[in-house]
């Protein structure tokens, strides 16, 4: 039994970085599938009293303001939200030996996603491979199209969370600096591989943030000139070019038809949903503290649209909508979906988790850890996935690597008298 138990986990610490794999996709529908919560379930694991707090907090939120429409919705609108965070504390609690596990899975699935994403590119990527995964991963690309690459994901977006996220532990790990002339290569070759491979807006954020959290003043003026070069040159290529990069294509419709005149609108209509579901969910769990209830998000992400004053049939994902009743969209960030359906009581529990590490002077301070931070930070509380663990699961492994402890006390679940199995 212990044998098993240990080859199950070993092939979980690989699959906790393939979220959207789903086992007989025809019987689940959801693109996020809870290895991460799989992985998490074991005995001895030390959790904050906060975390448990939250949990019942979600809980109660689902039971008593949940979905009507069954118990299927709420459900998983309560799982998504622990899939993700609960193996943050569950990555703290590892011994040594199953998180070396953890860390050598990481760097061969970065290794594999950056050789898929690369085939699918180059269009070699086989067919008959593609059928079998096409029963495991939805909408799975075997080339390149205008929104760029998907690796074993859903979609570019999730690749784009899943690449840097990837890379920034490596840095990290391999005690790279970033101003190094291995450093600045690195990140050189990751802007490449954004623009040309994986070719989406998100991965042009994250490396913004990437380059603007590694400053010094003594080198901001070298490490901008270096990549404003790289992007000048990636938006002259690309000019009037029938497939460019989502990225550069979205910089020549912000100058060529002038939206910095009045950003805001091109802002909205360009993220999709995203921005101003984001926007609106934040608003809508100020005045409705306790939130809609999970489940619920559809009629309410509209309302909460509707809230800000923007206008539904002005964004271009709404758009193709007329005629019908608009979809709910559940918002893009693990925060602002918090704020929609637990409202703020919700959202102040969880950021007391949070709150330790994402406060924590030491990640401020280190110039290998502080982009891990913002990135997570911009991840969780703007744009990001819900229930995606990836995030979640690299930031842990930083702040454990770091030796970073929660300051609230803990409480000791599922203790067993000690076996095999512990030793």
């Amino acid at each position: 039994m212990t044998r098993l138990v240990s080859a199950i986990r070993s092939a979980l610490a690989y699959l906790i970085f393939l979220p959207n794999v789903t086992p007989a996709r025809v019987l689940f529908k959801s693109e996020i599938f809870p290895w991460a919560f799989l992985f998490s379930i074991r005995r001895n694991l030390k959790i904050p009293k906060v975390y448990i707090y939250f949990v019942l907090y979600l809980i109660l939120n689902t039971i008593i303001l949940g979905s009507s429409s069954g118990i299927l919705v709420p459900t998983r609108a309560l799982f998504a939200l622990i899939n993700s965070s609960f193996i943050f504390i569950v990555i703290q609690n590892l011994k040594e030996e199953e998180y070396t596990k953890v860390t050598k899975a990481l760097n061969v699935i970065f290794g594999l996603i950056l050789l898929t994403g690369l085939i699918q590119y180059l269009g070699v990527f086989p067919e008959w491979l593609a059928d079998v995964l096409r029963l495991f991963i939805d909408r799975i690309q075997t080339t390149a199209d205008i929104r760029g690459v998907s690796g074993l994901y859903s979609e570019p977006a999730y690749m784009s969370y899943a690449v840097h996220s990837f890379f920034l532990f490596w840095l990290f790990k391999s005690r790279i600096d970033p101003h190094s002339k291995k450093g600045v290569m690195a990140l050189l070759l990751l802007a490449i591989y954004d623009l040309i491979i994986i070719r989406s807006l998100t991965d042009i954020i994250l490396l913004s943030i990437i380059i603007l959290a590694i400053q010094k003043k003594k080198n901001i003026f070298k490490t901008v000139l270096i990549f404003a070069t790289v992007f000048l040159s990636a938006y002259i290529y690309f000019d009037g070019h029938p497939s460019p990069p989502r990225s550069i294509d979205a910089i020549h419709d912000f100058i060529d038809n002038q939206h910095y005149r009045d950003p805001l609108p091109w802002l909205l209509d360009f993220s999709g949903f995203r921005l101003a579901s984001v926007w609106g969910s934040y608003r809508y769990g100020i005045i409705n503290p306790f939130g809609c209830g999970l489940g619920n998000w559809g009629r309410a992400s509209i309302d909460a649209i509707d809230g800000i004053g923007v206008d539904l049939s002005g964004l271009s994902y709404f758009a193709a909508q007329i005629g019908i009743d608009y979809p709910g969209v559940r918002p893009s960030s693990f925060a602002a979906d918090l704020m929609l359906e637990t409202g703020v009581v919700g959202f102040v529990l969880f950021v007391s988790v949070m709150a330790p590490f994402l406060l924590s002077k030491k990640l401020l301070l280190n110039m290998n850890t502080r982009p891990i931070l913002a990135c997570f930070a911009f991840n969780c509380f703007f744009l990001g996935t819900i229930g995606d663990p990836i995030p979640f699961i690299t930031f842990g492994m930083v702040c454990r690597e770091m030796k970073l402890q929660h300051p609230w006390s803990k409480i000791e679940l599922f203790k067993s008298i000690k076996t095999n199995e512990d030793t």
